[in-house]
C-alpha cells in the first residue's frame, strides 16, 4: 500500500529488523527491472557505496552509473526525471557519509576524460590567467599541472582529497583561504538537463556553500590564478603538504563539523571545542573520535555508517551541553 513520497518505519525488538531488510529488498528487486534504455551507458544495481568512500561505510545505490560524455549524462539525468527517479551525482566520496541503508535512484559517477581536462582560456581578468577546469580533475592533478604551467593561487588546497566539482560545491577551504576567491565562472547543468554558465558575480558563496549552485550539476570551471616559478610554487606545495602528512592513510571525510560562526572571536574551532569538551578518543562502535584531532572522525575495518552517525550526534549532545554552541556537519549525509 505504500505510494511514492511515503516511509516505511519498522520498530520493535529481537529480529524485527529482518522485516526491514525484506521490504528493502523488494524495493531493489523492483528498481532493477527498470531498463535503462540509454545507449554506450552501462547500468548497475544495487552497487556497493562503501568501498568508494573514504569512510569505507555506508550501503549501496540503488542504480550505479558511470558517465563518459555530457551527451550521456543529459540523457541520464532525463532518463531519470522520467522515471521519477531521484538523481544524484557521486564525486571523489571524500566528504560524504552514506548511510549503511544505501541511495536511492540514480547515483552517477563522471568518468569520462571530458570531465577531466584542464585547458587554458585565451582571456586573462585583471592581469590574471585564467584557467578551465573539468568538473572531474581531481585536486592533487590540478596542483601538479598549476606547478607545471606556473600559475599559483590554490595552494592551500594541497593534500585535500576529492575532485574539483565537490570542492566548489562546498566551497572548500583552508589557512584562511577559500576557493571561491578564484571562480570566475561555472557551466553546469540544471535538474531537466539545461547547460546555463553562472558568472563569478552571481555566484552567492557562503561558508562551506555556494547556495546558487546547490541544485546543479557541475561541468567545468573557470578559475583565475597568478603566474609564479615553479621553484616558489612546489616548496609552498611541500609546506601544506607536511603540515597535513598526519591526515594520511586515515579513514576519514575529514572535518566532520563546521567552525561556528563568530569562531574569529572567541578562538575556538570545532576541533578546540571537542578537544575541550573531552570527547577524543570517544568511540562508538567501529567509530572515534580522532585522539590527534577533534574534528576528526575515523572508521576502523567493520564500523557502520549508523557507528558515525551516532558519534556526530553524541558529540553534538555534547558539545551542546557544556558550551551552548550548536555544531554543524561540514560533511553530507546521504541518508
Amino acid at each position: 500500500m505504500l505510494r511514492e513520497g511515503d516511509g516505511l518505519l519498522i520498530i520493535g525488538a529481537g529480529d524485527v529488523h529482518q522485516i526491514a531488510l525484506r521490504a528493502k529488498r523488494e524495493m531493489v528487486e523492483g528498481i532493477s527491472n527498470i531498463e535503462c534504455r540509454i545507449s554506450n551507458i552501462e547500468v548497475k544495481y544495487n552497487e556497493d557505496l562503501a568501498k568508494k568512500t573514504t569512510f569505507g561505510v555506508g550501503g549501496k545505490a540503488d542504480i550505479w552509473v558511470e558517465v563518459e560524455t555530457e551527451a550521456g549524462l543529459v540523457d541520464l539525468i532525463k532518463w531519470a526525471n522520467s522515471q521519477t527517479l531521484p538523481f544524484h551525482v557521486f564525486g571523489g566520496g571524500s566528504n560524504v557519509l552514506i548511510s549503511d541503508l544505501g541511495v536511492r535512484g540514480v547515483v552517477a559517477r563522471l568518468t569520462g576524460e571530458v570531465f577531466k581536462r584542464i585547458n587554458h582560456q585565451p582571456s586573462t581578468i585583471n592581469h590574471a590567467t585564467v584557467i578551465t577546469v573539468a568538473s572531474g580533475v581531481t585536486v592533487a592533478k590540478l596542483l601538479r599541472w598549476m606547478e607545471e604551467h606556473e600559475l599559483t593561487g590554490l595552494e592551500f588546497l594541497e593534500g585535500v582529497p576529492g575532485v574539483i566539482g565537490g570542492l566548489v560545491r562546498m566551497n572548500a577551504g583552508a589557512a584562511g583561504a577559500e576557493i571561491s576567491e578564484r571562480v570566475s565562472w561555472i557551466r553546469c547543468l540544471n535538474s531537466v538537463g539545461e547547460e546555463c554558465i553562472v558568472e563569478g558575480k552571481e555566484l552567492e558563496w557562503e561558508y562551506r556553500c555556494c547556495r546558487t549552485i546547490r541544485d546543479m550539476i557541475l561541468l567545468e570551471v573557470g578559475f583565475h590564478l597568478d603566474e609564479g616559478s615553479s621553484e616558489v610554487i612546489g616548496q609552498l606545495r611541500k609546506e601544506r603538504s607536511d603540515q597535513r602528512a598526519w591526515m594520511r592513510g586515515l579513514r576519514s571525510a575529514g572535518s566532520v563539523f563546521r567552525n561556528p560562526a563568530g569562531v574569529s572571536a572567541d578562538k575556538r574551532t570545532a576541533g578546540e571545542l571537542i578537544d575541550e569538551a573531552g570527547l577524543k578518543g570517544r568511540m562508538i562502535g567501529g567509530a572515534r573520535v580522532y585522539e590527534g584531532h577533534g574534528n576528526f572522525i575515523v572508521t576502523e575495518k567493520g564500523a557502520s555508517a549508523s557507528d558515525v552517525k551516532a558519534l556526530i550526534e553524541i558529540v553534538k549532545a555534547e558539545v551542546l551541553d557544556q558550551y551552548g554552541i550548536e555544531l554543524e556537519e561540514e560533511i553530507v549525509i546521504e541518508a
